[in-house]
């Protein structure tokens, strides 16, 4: 009786699974991306449960009596790391080499072999994953060993023949590609989810796509939303479809179950920011396109943040679109407030000249001039920024056109008396400029201290203690300390820093060298001060 009562429970328990499944696939596609926000932002959340796994695998490694179960350990902590951290997985695979050479295990060889060419493939090092297989003795594997070599060949060759193109390469290695497919589907059940997935993908090479799309939405119900296996069909579902609904709809359930399985191996989210981009939803694309960077360079691998460096433009076009919708808004709110404000004026004129019949329209002006004040208040503090460097190089640009007269007219009263060794001695002197630069430093420095007064103690804190910056004047910044500066507001390139503080390329760079060698960690230091507040 117990048993059919647990019986049961599982019974319903697997169909409100299914339900959930279906009621998430079913969702508009507003209501998909707000959940796909959601669960981005409880992200951390299933990453923790991923990592309490993988140390509960740790501590069980710990505690093993014998290398059999050491290496049962370690596989797990390969396959939990697989698709969450490139390097570490490879570390596992290691420990699995050296167990299974203590054993002298043939099974255990082969098998490592195998997670060893996967992990190598998912990085795109195929040369090295085709050298594995090849030292691998088909004829020895048992029949589950022999699926997995099958897998990993299929693999290899599907991938190399999407790098091929339509070269004859190309179409040599697609042929060997869907032989190792019909290979499997010989070895494998019947009926299995394995099989169907592989008779899909046999379906979907041979131009069958419509019996491959069925074949997979059948096998997708079998799969409980968030799993890693439901990332990927939906994935591959996704492929399949031409640009529209059905095709963002199978990237945000892929991208979901992607977090949700706390894999960092993904794609769904990148091609789901190229689809955003592409119809203008800019900002989010922006978002996603960021998260899947992280993502990339959690997993450690070289050929996933090239992946993503790809649809870079997303992340520009989104950058200079908020910048200039920032810009729009700046300029519609100080035309409001100015416009407001004259007129606010022109009421007060009239008002003090009426009687006290209109004081309540007085009151009125009042509260809206309070209003006003309030939203120019917070409008100020939002662009204190922006606002410190206009003012600062406007009043600059002010000083340079008088001294420009001053200087225009001096020149002409000295032609005109014929003062001219006079003039050639003032112009071959360079007294002048090195004051204006003095002076273009000095306000440089000031505006600079003045929206990040904490940069001299960050900077310093970069530094080895007997290597740190003492300034004379707390408001004056040295040479070097200036060209950080520029960097830490977003001016990285060395020829622009140059040619904008008036040195050389070279002195740029050799105070770049220079600080940077004095540097606590010399790999991070450039990161390190675009995060100084």
């Amino acid at each position: 009786m117990q048993r059919y009562i647990i019986l049961f429970f599982v019974i319903l328990l697997c169909k409100s699974i299914v339900a959930k499944a279906e009621n998430v696939f079913s969702l508009p596609i507003p209501s998909l991306i707000q959940r796909l926000d959601k669960v981005l932002d409880a992200k951390e959340s299933y990453v923790q449960q991923k990592v309490q796994r993988i140390d509960s695998l740790k501590k069980q490694l710990f505690l093993c009596n014998s290398l059999d179960e050491k290496y049962m350990v370690t596989t797990r902590l390969v396959m939990e790391y697989r698709s969450y951290i490139c390097d570490s997985a490879m570390k596992y695979v290691d420990e699995n080499w050296k167990i299974a050479q203590q054993t002298r295990d043939s099974d255990q060889l082969n098998e490592t072999k195998f997670l060893e060419a996967n992990l190598l493939l998912s990085v795109g090092m195929y040369q090295e994953t085709l050298e594995i297989l090849r030292s691998v003795n088909v004829d020895q594997l048992s029949p589950f060993l022999l699926k997995q070599y099958y897998h990993c060949c299929e693999q290899t060759y599907y991938h190399l023949s999407n790098y091929a193109g339509s070269s004859k390469y190309g179409k040599e290695y697609k042929r060997k590609s869907k032989s190792y497919i019909d290979s499997l589907l010989l070895i494998s059940e019947s009926n299995s989810n394995e099989y169907m997935r592989l008779l899909a993908r046999k379906s979907y090479s041979e131009g069958n796509e419509n019996k491959a799309k069925e074949v997979l939405l059948g096998v997708l119900q079998k799969y409980e939303f968030g799993s890693h296996d439901y990332a990927v069909i939906t994935s591959t579902l996704s492929e399949m479809e031409p640009v529209g609904e059905k095709r963002k709809r199978y990237l945000l359930l892929s991208a979901m179950s992607d977090v949700m399985s706390a894999v960092k191996e993904n794609k769904s989210l990148r091609n789901l920011a190229a689809e955003l981009y592409a119809e203008g939803d800019i900002e989010r694309a922006y978002h996603y396109c960021t998260i899947s960077m992280d993502d990339a360079n959690f997993y450690n691998a070289r050929l996933r943040s090239l992946e993503i460096v790809k649809i870079q433009p997303i992340i520009e076009k989104a950058y200079k679109q908020k910048v200039a919708e920032q810009h729009r808004r700046l300029r519609i709110y100080l035309i409001a407030i100015t416009g407001l404000f004259v007129l606010l004026m022109a009421f007060w004129i009239v008002l003090y000249k009426q009687n006290k019949k209109l004081d309540k329209i007085k009151v009125k002006l009042q509260v809206s001039n309070a209003e006003l004040s309030n939203l120019n208040k917070s409008l100020s503090e939002s662009n204190m920024v922006k606002e410190e460097y206009v003012g600062r190089f406007m009043s600059l640009c002010s000083s340079y056109i008088s001294n420009l007269k001053h200087y225009q007219s001096m020149v002409y009263s000295k032609i005109v008396v014929g003062k001219i060794e006079e003039l050639k001695s003032m112009v071959r002197s360079s007294d002048v400029i090195e004051l204006e630069i003095r002076q273009f430093y000095r306000s440089f420095d000031e505006a600079f201290l003045n929206i990040y007064p904490n940069f001299i103690v960050g900077f310093n804190t970069l530094l080895r203690e007997e290597e740190r910056i003492v300034l004379p004047n707390s408001r004056c910044l040295t040479p070097e300390l200036r060209i950080f500066a520029l960097i830490r507001l977003g001016i990285t390139d060395t020829d622009r820093i140059a040619k904008f503080l008036q040195y050389s390329t070279n002195t740029v760079y050799s105070y770049r060298t220079k600080i940077k060698n004095k540097a606590i960690d010399k790999t991070c230091f450039d990161k390190k001060i675009l995060d100084i507040g």
